[in-house]
């Protein structure tokens, strides 16, 4: 899978969706580690790791999402976009307080997609104030619609190929003026970030690989039913030990 894909809901939306952790001072691999992909990280901070437990892969559309998300894993080859969806992402500044929906819209000549479904806005919107370098730990955030950031919200950024979509938290709020905060984020930028880019709330994304290919191979009971705990690890596409 040279492209990465989102994971499929029907996976994500167990329980709450997957718990994330930052793990260890870098990124599993390195050169000589025997695991594709990976390499130690050069932003440093630690390394992504999302569980989703026990998996109740119970009816035919959970069947079948399960056993191509396997197929298209390649073993850990494959690469997929994990949404955050801790406790259904309670904590992202939402302008209600509760998380919701996205906003249905047509385009702007008043006509929706070809399927007849209208288009899907997010609720938050935010952009990066000032431009900041790989390994930044401080951030500026411009707030256009949403609620004050209060801390451990979390977020997600588009740096481009190769790097892709990254997870990052709000770990403290310092100074405010107006509509921008100035936070303390972790892990550090994996990839430089402009001024202006588009900060992701309502649905963060991290761009990550299967932990192990032995999590694909879960057997079924007679009634075709499993419960199998998933664990994705964040890719790096770096090929060597800087």
């Amino acid at each position: 899978m040279d492209t990465p894909l989102l994971l499929p809901p029907a996976l994500t939306a167990h329980r709450g969706g997957a718990s994330f952790a930052l793990a260890g001072p870098d990124m599993l691999g390195g050169k000589g580690s025997g695991v594709p992909g990976q390499a130690v990280n050069a932003s440093g901070g630690g390394y992504w790791r999302a569980v989703i437990d026990q998996v109740s892969v119970h009816d035919r559309e959970r069947q079948r999402a399960f056993l191509q998300a396997g197929l298209l894993s390649d073993g850990m080859a494959g690469l997929w976009y994990v949404p955050y969806a801790v406790a259904r992402n309670r904590l992202a500044p939402w302008p209600s307080g509760v998380p919701s929906g996205p906003i249905l819209t047509p385009h702007s000549d008043g006509t929706p997609h070809s399927d007849g479904t209208p288009y899907a806005q997010d609720v938050i919107a935010a952009v990066v104030h000032e431009a900041a370098g790989l390994r930044a730990t401080r951030l500026k955030i411009r707030m256009i619609a949403g609620a004050d950031l209060l801390g451990a919200e979390a977020f997600s950024l588009w740096h481009g190929a190769p790097y892709r979509h990254r997870l990052y938290m709000v770990a403290a709020i310092g100074d405010r003026s107006g509509p921008v905060f100035d936070v303390t984020i972790r892990p550090p930028l994996r990839a430089p970030i402009a001024a202006g880019a588009e900060i992701t709330f309502d649905r963060p994304l991290c761009t990550m690989q299967s932990a192990s290919a032995e999590m694909w191979e879960t057997l079924f009971d007679m009634y075709g039913v499993a419960t199998p705990s998933l664990t994705f690890v964040e890719w790096s596409p770096m090929g060597g030990d800087g």
